[in-house]
């Protein structure tokens, strides 16, 4: 018989908080971002490495849903595995490397099925100096610093919505594509140009190639690889700008029903630095996203063509890092829970840096216009997530 407290949750549900518990004791001592080596030989090794993100949630005015009435009031409380991945990655030779990592999303959340064990990234890189390397397969195309920084290296717990406004391809996982990247790294400037597949055409037989590429610059200390972090915890003094650029052509639909492409850009700033044992961070990207009609609306019901900005700001002394985040969606469309504002402050307790780490952070999330379901109104979200990567 299940277990009863804050609204109902069943009994699985404290096993998977007693879990979360009994992980934040014991699992800083294993935690190791490199994982478990396998070596061959000078070129050729393989390291394996899972991670794993456990929150709590509660959601103010958000338990309508949970009712199975979208308009009704009340708090939502949710105790679930946001993400759960196994990588794999390393060498061949000194020319070709890989990564494969699977993952399962919002693994015991309520009214959510979650992803299941899904293939998200599965490429192999050819490295022919610094300046050139080219990657193959299914992977995140370099449209925005934030798309390009692990889950595991986000100041917040989890992106910020202006992401969701991307291109999606069909049948792969989140905001991946399927094609060939070319990238490098002159001094300071590294540049990415990717041509991929990208989505489907709403007219049959009528494809067009995606292209996406970005340019950024590294005043300071260089960020050489192909991925981001949003803090280097003091252990690397930043100052990069950036700029990426995404496109497909005939891949919507405008207003009047006619195809039209889909055009996307960012600018993006982080500065870290500071001394003595703290370390202050700021992070901003402004995003823009056209997709030839103000009404269109992704998979998750937000209006999708507009353009929204979101500003980080941190300060680190150890072992603490306070945060706050402000983000503002402008849609184009005048509908109801369109346009949106989100407001969080927090902080991060780090045990071992990044891979074990306690967030905890209170978000208020306000519409210009509210909409008539729970999650276009007003309303504020706490959460408490634990992650670890060994």
């Amino acid at each position: 018989m299940p277990v009863r407290a804050f609204g109902e949750i069943s009994t699985y549900r404290f096993r998977f908080l007693f879990f979360v518990i009994v992980a934040a004791l014991w699992l800083p001592a294993l935690a190791h971002a490199a994982g478990y080596p396998l070596q061959i030989d000078a070129d050729t090794y393989a390291a394996l490495s899972f991670r794993v993100q456990a929150a709590a949630v509660l959601e103010q005015d958000q338990a309508g849903a949970a009712n199975g009435d979208a308009t009704k009031g009340g708090d939502h409380y949710d105790f679930f595995a946001r993400r759960i991945q196994l990588l794999a990655t390393g060498q061949v030779t000194s020319a070709l490397s890989f990564m494969m990592m699977l993952e399962h999303a919002r693994y015991g959340q309520n009214h959510s099925r979650g992803t299941g064990m899904q293939t998200a990234d599965a490429w192999v890189q050819l490295n022919m100096s610094e300046a050139f390397h080219l990657m193959a397969g299914v992977y995140n195309p370099p449209f925005s610093r934030n798309q390009l920084t692990s889950v595991m290296y986000l100041i917040g717990p989890d992106r910020p919505i202006l992401e969701n406004m991307m291109l999606e391809s069909p049948g792969l996982y989140e905001k991946r594509d399927n094609g060939a990247c070319l990238w490098g790294n002159f001094s300071g400037l590294q540049y990415r140009f990717a041509v991929g597949k990208g989505a489907k055409s709403p007219i049959m037989g009528d494809e067009a190639l995606r292209t996406t590429w970005r340019v950024h610059y590294a005043f300071l200390d260089p960020e050489p690889i192909y991925y981001y972090k949003e803090s280097y915890l003091g252990k690397q003094r930043v100052f990069t700008v950036g700029y990426s650029y995404d496109k497909q052509e005939r891949v919507t639909l405008d207003a009047s029903g006619n195809p039209a492409p889909y055009t996307a850009s960012t600018y993006d700033l982080l500065m870290e630095g500071g001394g003595d044992g703290s370390t202050y961070s700021i992070l901003y990207a402004y995003y823009s996203y056209d997709w030839g009609n103000p009404e269109r609306t992704g998979a998750d019901g937000l209006f999708v063509q507009g353009n929204g900005w979101t500003l980080t700001a941190a300060y680190l002394s150890s072992p603490s890092q306070p945060y706050v985040r402000y983000t503002t969606w402008d849609a184009a469309s005048v509908s109801p829970g369109a346009k949106q504002k989100r407001t969080a402050i927090g902080t991060n307790y780090f045990m071992k840096g990044h891979e074990s780490k306690f967030t905890f952070e209170y978000e208020t999330i306000s519409f210009d216009l509210e909409g008539s379901t729970y999650d276009m109104k007003n309303h504020g979200v706490f959460t408490i997530q634990f992650q670890a990567a060994f």
